[in-house]
């Protein structure tokens, strides 16, 4: 080639320790990621058994076993991941945790009445955050919510 050039061009793919070390880097971020976001959510799901008192009087106690149940569920998943340290399993956890909330949030829509686009941004949130808060292919975040629109529809 003119100008000295030995011809190669340099290629856009990683090299397979870079790929690994990128890999490794992104399971300990969704798992510190995915530690915070069980503790503040799992309280503000809880915390919102309080508007159910008054959004729905006759089903706020049906309401809050789903929320205690979800909860439950929700702090085990995480738990193991923390316990074992395992932040390999994050992206897992973290599609049954958010499988979960959507799962629970599903049975109460029908029996809210008049508090039912409440509820309904109960269930955006959680689209919302399966879409956003994990760092994982959008197929990990569109099985997850097709997962959960099923029943929901």
């Amino acid at each position: 080639m003119a100008g000295g050039s030995t011809g190669t061009v340099p290629t856009a793919h990683p090299s397979e320790g870079a790929l690994s070390e990128f890999r490794v880097e992104l399971q300990q971020e969704n798992y510190r990621v995915l530690v915070r976001s069980a503790v503040i959510f799992g309280i503000i799901y809880l915390v919102w058994g309080a508007y159910d008192y008054f959004l729905v009087p006759d089903k706020w106690q049906q309401f809050l076993a789903l929320r205690v149940a979800a909860s439950t569920i929700n702090g085990i998943a995480v738990g193991i991941v923390a316990w074992r340290k395992r932040p390999d399993w994050s992206g897992k956890a973290f599609w049954v945790w958010f499988l979960v909330w959507g799962l629970f949030v599903c049975p109460m829509l029908p029996s809210t009445g008049d508090a039912f686009l409440a509820y309904v941004l109960g269930l955006i949130i959680v689209f919302w955050g399966a879409g956003v808060i994990p760092y994982w292919s959008g197929f990990a975040a569109f099985s997850v919510l097709a997962a959960i629109f099923v029943p929901a529809a």
